[in-house]
């Protein structure tokens, strides 16, 4: 009787058990699905291209009208508009190279391109991850002058200087460059495809590099920097509200803050396109190296990463129509700008025109004096030829 009832109860858990199991792998399937239906807009192939086209074009559009901004006379001597215009050109070349080579991807030609020569495999690969690593420590410095010239006032003019910002954009440059020298001596062409040779000691040096200098380091380094200084702003317009002075000092006040604002507004949109794909990569390598092999994690961020690395490219690209969009003072001074182009264009084609006026004038001139000259030889000749009579007696 006992052994017919154990018997009973071990049958009973034996079939409950594998109605658990059946169950947890139908919930699993489910989940699956779900994230198969959210997530079947995956953005590849031409419509990526697209997408990355678009980008960079306005991207380099709008950094050379940065560019030409920021070399107004009023802006040129601040500091901030050496990181702008340095940007600006870093900006530009890594778009037109991430177009480029989308678009050759996209069509099968990327390979072909690439390892045509070794040295445009080497070179091309060298100053694609030096802008990588270079532009994220551009809005770093940017940020650390606004940081300086808000919470530190007194030491802003002799910190926030143009050749101190020339210096530190220098430096940052020469040492993204070294950090990615790598990609000169280990990248070779195998098997018809431009890859990095290096040894197993170097695969750390890339993971650290890819992960913390050019994503996890520079966010960090941003947000720290823009909640001290928004916070440090936010209690001086407090102040001021609270005990105003003199019209002239709050006036000057007033002004830097009307300036800050909107480079701020740079860094914060900075930090917020580069942290989907600084997340993605993390959470990538984080599930490598526990060997938790989650496929549906897994299959999700390869099918956000698309998406994640156009936001990540708009970074690139943004940084004029922030300016455009959150200060009236940027947009006079271009409009200001482009006006004085416009009218010097108008003032050299009349000056040309009214020298051409001129000398048909001249030309006219002279030719009607000849005409004269002539006509009064013509009348000597005449007179020349007639007889000559004594007068009269």
């Amino acid at each position: 009787m006992n052994s017919t009832w154990l018997g009973l109860v071990l049958s009973t858990t034996e079939s409950l058990f594998n109605n658990d199991t059946l169950m947890e792998e139908i919930t699993e399937e489910e989940d699956e699905e779900d994230v198969n239906e959210w997530f079947d807009f995956e953005i590849q192939g031409k419509i990526y291209m697209t997408c990355i086209l678009i980008i960079a074009s306005l991207g380099v559009v709008g950094n050379v009208m940065s560019f030409i901004l920021m070399s107004d006379a009023k802006l040129r001597s601040l500091a901030y508009s050496v990181y702008l215009r340095w940007m600006a050109v870093s900006d530009s070349l890594l778009l037109m190279m991430v177009a480029a080579e989308d678009t050759l991807d996209t069509y099968h030609y990327l390979q072909r391109f690439l390892t045509s020569d070794v040295t445009l495999c080497k070179v091309w690969v060298f100053f694609l991850t030096m802008t990588y690593t270079l532009s994220p420590w551009l809005v770093v410095a940017l940020t650390l002058d606004r940081f300086v010239c808000v919470v530190f006032p007194l030491s802003r003019h002799r910190l926030c200087t143009k050749s101190k910002a020339f210096k530190l954009c220098l430096t940052l440059t020469l040492i993204s460059a070294a950090l990615n020298v790598y990609s000169l001596i280990y990248i070779d062409i195998e098997d018809a495809e431009c890859l990095v040779q290096s040894p197993d000691q170097m695969e750390g040096y890339l993971l650290i590099q890819q992960l913390v200098l050019n994503s996890i380091l520079p966010c960090a380094a941003v947000l720290i920097l823009n909640i001290v200084t928004v916070i440090r702003i936010r209690r001086s317009a407090t102040f001021r509200q609270q005990f105003k002075r003199s019209g002239g000092s709050e006036a000057t006040k007033e002004r830097q803050d009307k300036i800050t604002l909107p480079l701020l507004l740079v860094s914060i949109f900075a930090f917020v396109t580069l942290i989907p794909r600084a997340v993605t990569e993390v959470t990538e390598y984080v599930l490598d190296v526990f060997q938790e092999h989650d496929g549906m994690t897994m299959e999700l961020a390869n099918k956000l990463w698309p998406l994640f690395n156009l936001i990540y490219l708009v970074n690139f690209g943004q940084n004029f129509y922030i300016l455009m969009a959150s200060s009236s003072e940027y947009r006079l001074i271009l409009r200001r700008k482009l006006t004085w182009h416009k009218d010097n264009r108008n003032t050299s084609s009349a000056q040309t025109q009214s020298s051409r006026m001129s000398s048909e004038f001249s030309e006219i001139s002279v030719s009607k004096m000849t005409d004269s000259r002539s006509v009064t030889s013509g009348d000597t000749t005449l007179m020349s030829s007639l007889p000559v009579t004594e007068p009269g007696i």
